[in-house]
């Protein structure tokens, strides 16, 4: 009889004494959070760094809220309350100060600095001429109007396919189960070569770095034309990434 009640005792997960490990990712980098401070309401609570953004919590029964801090980031909370699980992932955002930061150090990020001419209505009295003649624009300007858009080579559905072929899911992303779409414009010069590769709008640093290689690699384009002339021209493209 005493054999089989301490074998009862081994079965017992974790979770019935309240123990759960937590897993603190920054939601642009996707990487493991270290220093982070895990609070609570309850005194009989204990919180312990396992590793390297990863947290062991003691005693977090019903009624136990947790508080996670870090600085540079944005606070969380976990409510235990009906939580049998012993393994959670918590995702702390960055602030603007250290996303700017992240940003700050990567080229794809940046804005553009190249001079452009959009369409101006014909009435508009601040244009002192008629940029809608291509002969009549300086040769180095990038246009966000043309009387043809840039097209891949082989049309949309060739272009669909090379993203399909040669995206790469982020196995972080895969893990945190992240989707979403990411916006990104770039240069099509003239000659139809793809440059100036920058992320609008993204969603963390692993899937826009993928985003902005695949891109990158693209092969030339057919060039957009104003009044049948080849010119730069932006191109607005938006990349799902999806999990099926």
């Amino acid at each position: 009889m005493k054999r089989f009640f301490f074998l009862i005792l081994l079965t017992i997960s974790g979770s019935a004494f309240g123990q759960k490990i937590f897993n603190v990712y920054d939601s642009f980098t996707l990487e493991l959070v270290d220093s982070v401070e895990v609070t609570t309401n309850k005194d009989k609570v204990e919180s312990t760094t396992v590793a390297f953004g990863i947290y062991m919590v003691k005693n977090a029964k019903n009624g136990t809220q947790l508080t996670f801090t870090r600085s540079g980031y944005e606070t969380q909370f976990f409510d235990c309350s009906n939580d049998e699980n012993e393994s959670h992932t918590i995702i702390l955002d960055p602030s603007q100060a250290l996303l700017k930061s992240y940003r700050a150090k990567l080229p794809y990020y940046k804005t553009q600095s190249s001079v452009t001419h959009e369409k101006k209505s014909e009435n508009d009295p601040e244009t002192a001429t008629d940029l809608s003649e291509a002969e009549q624009i300086p040769k180095d300007s990038i246009l966000t109007y043309v009387d043809s858009i840039p097209a891949f080579p082989g049309g949309q559905e060739a272009l669909k396919k090379y993203l399909s072929e040669n995206i790469r899911y982020p196995q972080q992303a895969i893990e945190l189960n992240i989707s979403g779409k990411i916006y990104l414009q770039f240069v099509i010069s003239k000659t139809g070569v793809v440059s100036s590769v920058r992320v609008i709008k993204g969603i963390n640093l692993p899937m826009d770095a993928e985003a902005y290689r695949v891109v990158k690699a693209m092969p030339d384009w057919t060039p957009g034309r104003l009044k049948g002339k080849a010119v730069n021209c932006y191109f607005n493209l938006p990349i799902s990434f999806k999990m099926y």
